[in-house]
């Protein structure tokens, strides 16, 4: 993955906001012997962040993708790698020597009711990022809450209300607005419209996407909404198990996505005519996400590929198969073959069982 860090660099190092190289976190579990066993949750992680630019991190539930962001925002320590902020170190830092960096990354949670105390008013709720700024004094916040309302599109009555008086939407937009207070420059998005009615979704999707513009915000997007991750996102790095499986340019890997997972990903949310629905039943997964062995080294989709072969369980390093597009299959040229009515794939070798 160290090589996906270099190609970013190389196009253009002046827009990079964050650069992770090597990103790894373990948790401690208790196993079935009660031995101390280490659950990895990430597992060498690196890509960049780049102003205006939204990266999103896509996969099943227990992938790794919010691990990631609880790294960035010094929410927990880090087991192995770097995260650099403007070439700057910052993980594992203590609170007081982070502050000065988390005015600049924020986040939106992905359920707007829960994320807010539901004793204090909105005002207040906005008023207490705005402390980060070096720029306002304290007679100030009253008239910055309002200004910040009335960016995310909401009147200044919001602004003696309690959470427990506005819809979802709106406590969204108040979301939003709280992770604009301290001017930011990356905002991490954990499912921002995943909480919301369909008819919202949307207007907070054009919201997010009309301040990155105005403010030239770079977002770190996890979703498992594929419509959001097409309509927002520049790139998109795909994970399984903590690893990232596939990397690319959005609109490459919607065209033509390559590893089996991710064609499983799009196959299970497709929204097309019955013969496109049909063609795709292929790349079907197999049962649900499925925890391999510590020392397993090996490709982790092995047991639920319709496409695994033996050497599938040698270790699959992360490749570059097209300019820019980087994919952890050994057998992803042969796969797209195969599914042209190439006899190629089939020549390889029997299908593992």
């Amino acid at each position: 993955m160290e090589k996906d860090h270099e190609l970013e660099k190389e196009r253009g190092e002046s827009n990079t906001l964050l650069e992770v190289t090597g990103l790894t976190k373990d948790y401690p579990r208790s196993g079935m012997s009660f031995r101390s066993e280490k659950l990895r949750a990430v597992d060498d992680v690196s890509f960049v962040a780049k102003g205006s630019q939204t990266l999103a991190l896509v996969g099943e539930s227990g992938s790794g993708k919010s691990t990631i962001g609880r790294c960035l925002l010094n929410l927990t320590l880090t087991t192995q790698g770097v995260i650099r902020f403007q070439g700057e170190e910052i993980q594992n830092l203590g609170e007081r020597s982070f502050r000065r960096f988390r005015k600049y990354i924020q986040k939106v949670f992905q359920s707007p009711i829960t994320s807010f105390n539901p004793r204090m008013k909105i005002g207040e709720a906005l008023k207490e990022p705005l402390q980060l700024r070096d720029d306002l004094a304290r007679s100030d916040y009253q008239e910055e809450a309002i200004n910040l309302l009335k960016q995310v599109g909401l009147s200044d009555r919001f602004v003696d209300r309690y959470p427990a008086q506005m819809s979802g939407g709106q406590l969204q937009r108040v979301g939003v607005a709280r992770a604009l207070a301290p001017q930011p420059k990356l905002i991490f998005l954990d499912e921002p419209t995943s909480a919301l009615d369909l008819s919202i979704r949307g207007q907070i999707v054009n919201l997010l996407l009309d301040q990155q513009q105005k403010l030239n915000l770079s977002y770190i997007l996890v979703t498992h909404d594929l419509r959001v991750v097409k309509f927002m996102a520049t790139q998109i790095a795909v994970m399984y198990l903590g690893q990232f499986v596939e990397i690319g340019l959005s609109s490459i890997i919607f065209a033509n996505p390559l590893h089996p997972y991710t064609r499983g990903l799009f196959a299970a949310v497709m929204l097309g005519e019955n013969e496109e629905r049909q063609r795709r039943r292929v790349f079907q997964l197999q049962g649900e996400v499925l925890r391999l062995e510590p020392n397993y080294k090996g490709c982790r989709l092995f047991r639920r590929c319709h496409f695994a072969h033996d050497r599938c369980k040698e270790e699959q390093p992360l490749r570059e198969i097209k300019p820019g597009h980087w994919v952890r299959c050994w057998r992803a040229e042969a796969i797209e073959l195969e599914l042209q009515g190439s006899n190629l794939a089939r020549e390889e070798g029997p299908v593992a069982k």
